[in-house]
């Protein structure tokens, strides 16, 4: 009886399911504990203004958050490989949804907290733009259950463009009608377009001229811009970037110990590749190496290096604020 020898071929391990199981390490209970907090008080507070669409919305994303945790407990591996697909289809549907914008409304026509303080009058501003624009609740959502680069971005994107669309119904409400608001809206939009001139920017914008509503326009496009898509991708990006260094430092060192096997089955050297491995990592590609390595990757900046990263944050954030001025309709 002849017994089979031929040994079994390691597993190969890609960069791509060791970042989804990194990712889904990161990804834990608190953003489904936080949508089914935000939902209950969303339910109590909004009841009057929800329809039973808007109803069976949010008990929808209740039960995905209750199902999530049930996922996450039972079947932790089957969640690390799957939730990507709907993390974000829920991300895009919760910007989607008219049912977070009425509960928003709901909040935003309420008494307007401003007084006379004007430091009290700018935090409930700057808290009221980074509420209403849902920059804050995006990168949340986008940090507290990260998915790929891939994913994310186009992802992230269409939440945001969903978002703006509700500007105008944004501005309209108690709190950004209110005379301290509209002081701070326009104080953020003058110091805004002071910076128009750094960018070089064209004569049609220099000259646009809004009113109170395409102000407050503009200044929560740029909260959404900054603070919803660009700040939880760049962190994403880093993310990536430093695993897949880890990544190919350890394939590196894998070359290294199969080279120094063979040199040692060439010369006849006992005991080597005795035991091979049951898993090896998959030899990255020259796209992967371009991207993480040649533009995503993070790099300690010298002193002499912050002046000039600081004048190219100033001229993307002059260039990305002209943009949305062209976009803003002017006589607003």
């Amino acid at each position: 009886m002849v017994r089979n020898t031929q040994q079994a071929l390691p597993r190969e391990i890609s960069f791509q399911s060791r970042l989804c199981s990194a990712l889904a390490r990161e990804d834990g209970p608190t953003l489904d504990i936080l949508a089914l907090g935000v939902v209950s008080a969303g339910v109590l507070r909004s009841w009057s203004v929800l329809d039973p669409k808007d109803l069976a919305f949010l008990v929808t994303v209740a039960a995905a958050g209750i199902a999530t945790l049930l996922w996450r407990r039972c079947r932790p591996a089957s969640y690390a490989r799957y939730r990507e697909l709907p993390a974000v289809f829920l991300r895009v549907a919760a910007a989607a949804s008219p049912a977070a914008w009425k509960v928003t409304a709901q909040a935003l026509n309420g008494t307007p907290p401003y007084g006379s303080s004007w430091p009290l009058n700018a935090a409930a501003f700057g808290l009221a733009v980074l509420f209403s624009s849902f920059a804050a609740t995006g990168g949340v959502m986008a940090l507290a259950r990260p998915v790929r680069l891939w994913l994310h971005v186009p992802a992230q994107a269409a939440a945001m463009l969903l978002i703006a669309q509700r500007n105008p119904d944004i501005c309209s409400t108690a709190m950004f009608q209110h005379p301290a608001a509209q002081q701070a809206t326009a104080g953020a939009y003058a110091a805004l377009s002071s910076l128009l001139h750094l960018a070089a920017a064209p004569m049609d914008t220099l000259s646009l001229q809004h009113g109170p509503q395409g102000r407050c326009c503009a200044v929560l496009g740029l909260a959404e811009v900054l603070g919803g898509f660009l700040a939880p991708t760049l962190v994403l990006a880093v993310t990536e970037s430093r695993l897949f260094a880890a990544y190919h430092h350890s394939w590196k060192e894998q070359e290294k110990c199969q080279q120094a096997e063979r040199h040692g089955l060439a010369t006849g050297a006992s005991g080597a590749a005795a035991h091979p491995p049951s898993s090896v990592l998959q030899t990255p590609s020259r796209l992967a190496v371009h991207c993480y390595q040649d533009l995503l990757r993070w790099r300690p900046l010298e002193p002499a290096d912050w002046t000039v990263a600081a004048a190219t944050a100033v001229m993307l954030l002059a260039s990305t604020w002209g943009l949305l001025l062209l976009l803003t309709p002017p006589g607003r």
